[in-house]
């Protein structure tokens, strides 16, 4: 499995990026995961919902299940390590994309800005592995324009055979 994180202020473009480097990765015959960090939490379980009455009633957990062949698990897990999390549920997935995270020690990301210009985040140069943004920068690290998805897969996925992904 490998794990990266792409992060970037709010609006710089990181979902964008990530939904066009899933078809990417699957063109290449990958299977691709994606985890939202959600660092202001979220609400899996609406009042009211049997959900939430299943997690008010003491369930450390809630499953969803549907005839059109989807599901999902919600669980109280209390882990506070999550790369180890993530490669317990999606170890067998040879991509996983974190949308967020930039506080996520560890984990190699990359880096999205609007602009070249743009604040950066408050990151350690170790973990990046990419830039992108648009217009060029001085910063030692490989930059990509968004518009160039093929060739950042093709650095990421050889970064990742070198082992500079995990």
């Amino acid at each position: 499995m490998r794990l990266l994180a792409v992060v970037g202020h709010s609006d710089s473009g990181k979902t964008r990026l990530i939904q066009r480097l899933i078809p990417v990765f699957k063109a290449r015959g990958l299977s691709v995961a994606v985890i939202k960090h959600c660092h202001r939490g979220f609400d899996w379980a609406p009042r009211g919902k049997d959900s939430a009455r299943f997690l008010e009633a003491g369930a450390d957990g809630v499953g969803l299940w549907s005839p059109d062949y989807r599901a999902a698990l919600f669980r109280v897990t209390g882990e506070a390590d999550v790369p180890e999390w993530i490669s317990r549920q999606f170890g067998d997935r040879d991509v996983v994309l974190i949308e967020g995270g930039k506080g996520l020690r560890g984990v190699p990301k990359i880096e999205v800005r609007r602009h070249a210009s743009g604040e950066a985040l408050d990151i350690p140069a170790e973990e990046i592995r990419a830039l992108v943004t648009e217009g060029s920068v001085r910063e030692g690290v490989p930059h990509f324009p968004p518009h160039r998805i093929d060739d950042l897969a093709d650095f990421l996925l050889d970064a990742g055979e070198e082992g500079g992904w995990n």
